[in-house]
């Protein structure tokens, strides 16, 4: 099932990498790189699963899933991802209160679409059954996992990275 999906994440990169792998897995990406604009597309866009980043300018990610989780009803409860590079118990702890799902970041993006794919298999998972994965073991390289990029390079000819790039 093809599933809208918004990303909210500062870092240029990380949103181009996610939204490729979004996109091989036939989901369409819409793109935030600030909070408050997050917040305008969660309140005008039909949005299935929300990926946010606990560090964002202008309005920070928990403040984001905050403000939703006050307004929205059972009815139109949305499973939300949130990332975050402060693994300290209470960071993780106060995203834990408000998401579906936590990871630490460096994350894999294969680790978001895991995510991602419990909830599409499952649309009736407990609410906010969040678990932290913790730092990742198989990746000290920053934000990403590095050796997604090699993969990422037999799955993509030019031109569909320069339409999905452009």
């Amino acid at each position: 099932k093809s599933l809208r999906i918004l990303l909210a994440e500062s870092h240029m990169i990380n949103r181009y990498v996610f939204e490729l792998v979004f996109f091989h897995r036939g989901h369409v990406t819409i793109k935030a790189a600030n909070g408050a604009d997050a917040m305008q597309i969660l309140k005008t866009q039909k949005i299935d699963f929300a990926v946010i980043d606990f560090q964002l300018p202008e309005l920070d990610g928990l403040e984001v899933v905050r403000l939703w989780r006050a307004q929205e009803s059972e009815k139109s409860y949305l499973p939300i991802m949130m990332m975050t590079t402060d693994a300290r118990s209470n960071v993780v702890e106060a995203c834990k209160d408000y998401a579906d799902f936590v990871e630490v970041k460096p994350v894999s993006p294969y680790k978001i679409i895991e995510n991602i794919d419990a909830y599409a298999r499952n649309p009736t998972l407990p609410k906010r059954h969040a678990e932290p994965a913790g730092a990742r073991k198989d990746s000290d390289f920053g934000l990403v996992d590095l050796g997604f990029f090699s993969e990422l390079k037999s799955m993509s000819s030019p031109t569909e990275l320069s339409r999905l790039f452009a």
